[in-house]
């Protein structure tokens, strides 16, 4: 058979072809037919070098124009490597397809900056059929357990917001949770509490279980009520109980992980040699007639991936160092490939400029690093369950010795682990601590306004005001929970004074950040930016006032006091109602707690 142009072939043309290249491997027994699928329509490869024909569908797909015969092959090639298998010996063809995406990603990024106008656009064409197989073979088989590594997207302590656990038999529990949290983290929880096996626990939401470990109570679930799709938020009502028989899906992230490993095209795909410098080159500088789409494209990869562990690493090494600020700064320029370069806080904020999307996502790190999702506080109490479990199967076992020796191994594995998180918790702590008292804050602040303020991306400009709420809410939330053990023994406000006085006036500012969405800026529904808007809806007493119950030492020039507005006598109708609105909403529910 002869080979016509890929770029060229029809559509027809290229539906005779996998017609034809289905029938030749078929009977080489290079493929074979999935179960369940009628002939002719999907095939698996069982020899990966044996197939003839598939170089061929490769240069189709990336250089032909028509989409029609790209989405075609676009199927073909997702069955073909056996993105649709979770099965442990997929896991070779998953990594032939990720090798095969990678070396054309690198094949095509040179040629996105040539002078050459029809070059440019057959290399963006390559990239995006790249990036959008990669996507589509990452979401085609969704995993139901929880993974051992958080995706990017997920990685950091979201909006903030209390969970209603009603139980079997039990008063109603009240667990604080953020709007990153999995599902499965929230049924370990619920374990612990209840004191029973991870996997035993059921939980329902709005007339739907949660039965996805992998998902976030933020993620729409029917609402059999109202007949629509809803998102589980703030004080939402969970409800638990306990099912003598375990499900398949809730595995510990330990007995998970090596499954992961071999079953998830992401964690593949991040262990690829150099797919982070390349993603993150193409989400701000793509230099494409489709450069919005390729960045649009390669920020969403990104985040279904793991954190970059070098940018974490850096950041990391930043936060522990002596020169904290200008380490930090270096570590979130996006130019920057070393730490020991000696970049300032202004050289940060230029190239944060130039890489606005680069600085998000470094940003996004620092906030994984200092208030991750994954809390080692649940790892701490799993271990100290292993340990009480080690003892009582010590003292039931019939042969003594031998489990009293296998039971001292279980025990010293357990108080090792345990240790292990306490340190790591507390060496946490000390970051945030440090975090605060050396401007980190600052630099941050700094960085995003350089990038906010340089691109004129709304989604963006949003994105960085919601990460610098939830980021500015934690570490207030932190000072509060270290603020008795801080060194000299200060307090919350004075721990805070140093962030206050060199960030404030960039946060408050005419150029801070509140011109990232600009003033008041509004949102699709009307209302307020939806990062400041969402964290207002839980009200956290601990964080109205200062601690010690201090008076705030300063107030804003041409403001009236707390006792001027409570005690004014003259209110005009507006006023009045907006008064009686706020106190109505402050009224106790009939099913609150108290």
């Amino acid at each position: 058979m002869v080979l016509q142009n890929p770029a060229k072939l029809g559509f027809m043309a290229a539906r005779l072809f996998v017609d034809v290249f289905q029938q030749v491997n078929l009977e080489s027994r290079s493929l074979n037919l999935p179960q369940a699928k009628a002939k002719g329509t999907v095939v698996q490869a069982l020899r990966l070098a044996d197939i003839k024909g598939l170089d061929f569908i490769w240069q189709v797909y990336l250089r032909n124009p028509d989409e029609r015969i790209a989405g075609t092959l676009r199927s073909q090639l997702l069955w073909l490597y056996h993105c649709s298998s979770l099965q442990v010996k997929s896991a070779s063809f998953k990594r032939a397809l990720i090798g095969r995406l990678v070396a054309f990603l690198h094949e095509a990024a040179p040629a996105l900056r040539g002078a050459d106008s029809a070059s440019s656009e057959a290399a963006g064409r390559a990239v995006s059929r790249c990036l959008t197989l990669a996507l589509e073979a990452i979401n085609i088989k969704e995993m139901a357990t929880m993974p051992p590594v958080p995706a990017h997207r997920l990685a950091w302590r979201g909006t903030p917001w209390l969970l209603d656990i009603q139980r079997d038999g039990a008063s109603r529990l009240r667990l604080p949770s953020h709007s990153n949290e999995y599902v499965g983290l929230l049924r370990q929880r619920l374990a612990t509490q209840v004191g029973c096996s991870l996997a035993h626990v059921r939980m329902f939401c709005l007339g739907h279980e949660l039965g996805n470990d992998a998902r976030t109570l933020e993620l729409p679930v029917w609402d059999s009520k109202n007949r629509g799709a809803v998102s589980a938020t703030n004080r939402a009502v969970v409800t638990a109980t306990v099912s003598p028989e375990p499900n398949h899906y809730s595995l510990a992230p330990a007995e998970f992980r090596e499954i992961y490993e071999q079953a998830s095209v992401s964690w593949m795909l991040a262990q690829a040699e150099g797919i982070y410098p390349l993603l993150l080159q193409f989400i701000d500088s793509p230099g494409s007639s489709a450069g919005q789409e390729l960045s649009s494209m390669a920020l969403k990869l990104l985040s279904l991936m793991p954190t970059y562990p070098e940018l974490t690493q850096r950041l990391a090494v930043a936060l522990d160092g002596a020169d904290k600020q200008q380490q930090l700064a270096a570590a979130l320029d996006p130019s920057c490939s070393s730490m020991e370069e000696d970049v300032t806080a202004a050289d940060a904020a230029a190239a944060a400029a130039a890489a606005p999307h680069q600085t998000l996502y470094a940003l996004q790190a620092l906030c994984a690093l200092l208030f991750p999702t994954f809390d080692e506080s649940l790892f701490l109490q799993a271990s100290a369950d292993a340990e009480a479990t080690a003892e009582a199967s010590a003292c039931a076992s019939p042969a003594a010795e031998q489990a009293d020796n296998g039971a001292a191994h279980e025990k010293a594995a357990a108080q090792a682990a345990a240790a292990a998180a306490a340190q790591l918790q507390q060496h946490r702590g000390t970051q945030q601590q440090e975090f605060l008292q050396s401007g980190g804050l600052e630099v941050v602040l700094g960085a995003a306004r350089k990038a906010a303020c340089a691109c004129s991306d709304l989604k963006l400009r949003r994105q960085l005001s919601e990460l610098l709420v939830m980021l500015l809410h934690n570490l207030v939330d932190a000072a509060h929970a270290w603020s008795p053990h801080a060194p000299g023994g200060g307090s919350t406000v004075e721990l805070l004074s140093g962030a206050e006085s060199g960030a404030g006036a960039a946060a408050l500012g005419s150029s801070g950040v509140a011109a990232m969405t600009g003033v008041q800026q509004q949102g699709e529904d009307g209302g307020s930016s939806a990062g400041c808007g969402t964290n207002n809806d839980v009200q956290h007493p601990s964080n109205a006032a200062p601690a010690g119950g201090e008076q705030p030492a300063q107030q804003q020039h041409g403001s009236p006091g707390v006792e001027d507005v409570m005690s004014s006598p003259q209110l005009g109708n507006g006023q009045q109602q907006q008064q009686l609105k706020q106190q109505k909403q402050q009224r106790p529910r009939g099913g609150d707690l108290p």
